[in-house]
C-alpha cells in the first residue's frame, strides 16, 4: 500500500510541475509518467483521465488560497485597513509556494475549455469581494479612508502581486538578479506592497 500511495505521490508531483510550466494543452501525460517514473497506463489508472488530473492539480493550487481570503474578509476582529494588509500576504505567500500559478491561471482562463473556466469562476464566486467592497466604502464614508474607487484598489493590489511572478523572466534579464536575488526581491515586496496600500487608503487625493 505504502508503494503504491508513493508511487500516486510521485505522478501527482510530476503531474504539478508539467500542468504549471506548460498548461493544460501542452502536457503530455507520457512526459508526466517518464518524469514520475511510471509508464503511461498507471498515470491513467490513477488519474483516469488528463482533464481529470488536470482539474486535481489546478485546485488543489487555487483552493488552498479561496478559503483564506474567505476567512480574513469576514473577520469582524479584524480593521478594514489589516484586512487589506492581510488581503497582501495571503496572496503573495500563496503566489511564492506556486510561482508559476498566475501564468498558468491566466492561460486557462482564455482557454476554450469551458469546463475550466467554470471552475476557476465558481472558486471566485466564493469570495464576498462585493461585501469586502462595501466595508470599504463605509470606512471612506466615515472619512477613516480617503476617498477612492475601491475597485480600483483591488486592481492595484493584484497587479503588484502578479506582474513580478508572471514577467520574472523580463524582470530578471532587466536587473540582472540571478534567481536566488530575485527570491529575495519578491519576499520583500509583499512589505513593499503593504506600505502601498496603507499610503493609497490614507493618503490618497484625486
Amino acid at each position: 500500500m505504502e508503494k503504491s500511495d508513493s508511487k500516486e505521490k510521485l505522478i501527482l508531483s510530476a503531474a504539478r510541475q508539467e500542468f504549471m510550466s506548460k498548461g493544460f494543452a501542452g502536457a503530455r501525460m507520457q512526459d508526466i509518467a517518464d518524469a514520475a517514473g511510471a509508464n503511461k497506463a498507471l498515470v491513467h489508472y490513477y488519474y483516469k483521465s488528463k482533464e481529470n488530473l488536470f482539474r486535481i492539480i489546478f485546485f488543489e493550487a487555487v483552493e488552498k488560497l479561496v478559503p483564506q481570503l474567505k476567512s480574513l474578509i469576514e473577520n469582524k476582529q479584524l480593521s478594514t485597513i489589516a484586512k487589506l494588509e492581510g488581503l497582501v500576504d495571503v496572496y503573495m505567500d500563496m503566489l511564492v509556494a506556486n510561482p508559476h500559478l498566475p501564468l498558468f491561471v491566466i492561460n486557462e482562463m482564455h482557454s476554450n475549455r469551458e469546463i475550466r473556466k467554470k471552475g476557476i469562476q465558481q472558486l471566485l464566486h466564493q469570495l464576498p469581494i462585493q461585501d469586502f467592497i462595501h466595508e470599504i466604502r463605509i470606512s471612506t464614508q466615515k472619512n477613516e479612508f480617503k476617498s477612492f474607487d475601491p475597485l480600483h484598489l483591488f486592481l492595484n493590489i493584484l497587479s503588484m502581486c502578479v506582474y513580478p511572478f508572471v514577467a520574472a523572466p523580463l524582470i530578471q534579464k532587466l536587473v540582472q538578479f540571478s534567481n536566488k536575488e530575485y527570491e529575495t526581491f519578491l519576499l520583500e515586496r509583499k512589505n513593499h506592497i503593504r506600505i502601498f496600500v496603507k499610503s493609497m487608503v490614507l493618503n490618497y487625493e484625486q
